[in-house]
Parts: C-alpha cells; sequence; structure tokens
C-alpha cells in the first residue's frame, strides 16, 4: 500500500522517546505529504527536530509558531 499523504497528531514531539515510531513509520511509507498536529515544539528546536524526523524534506516555515 502506496501512502501520499498524512496527519500525525502527536503532542510532545520535544520528547525524543516519541521520535522513534514516527521515523520508523515515515521511512517504511515514504510519504509525499504530510502534517504533523499539536507537536508542541519549542521554536528553537523545530528545524532540528524536523530534519531529523524527515531528512530530506522541504520544511517551509510556519506562521502559527
Amino acid at each position: 500500500m502506496s501512502v501520499k499523504l498524512f496527519f500525525w497528531n502527536v503532542r510532545g514531539l520535544n520528547e525524543p522517546t516519541k521520535h522513534g515510531p514516527f521515523i520508523s513509520w515515515f521511512n517504511t511509507h515514504r510519504p509525499l505529504f504530510g502534517a504533523i498536529l499539536e507537536s508542541h515544539v519549542k521554536e528553537p528546536s523545530l528545524n532540528t527536530i524536523l530534519s531529523s524526523l524527515c531528512p530530506g524534506c522541504l520544511l517551509p516555515p510556519s506562521p502559527h509558531l
């Protein structure tokens, strides 16, 4: 099955223990587009966390931080 789109509602993505399940799923399915909702990621950590979760992905800045 090919996943093209995802929405992941995860609270507290600042916690590294929550990164593993997402990275595993993401690497298995390789979706084309997605959104991580209610992450509670702090702005100074945003680029570091998102680039480790989705290496090589285009991560546009959000005006709603």
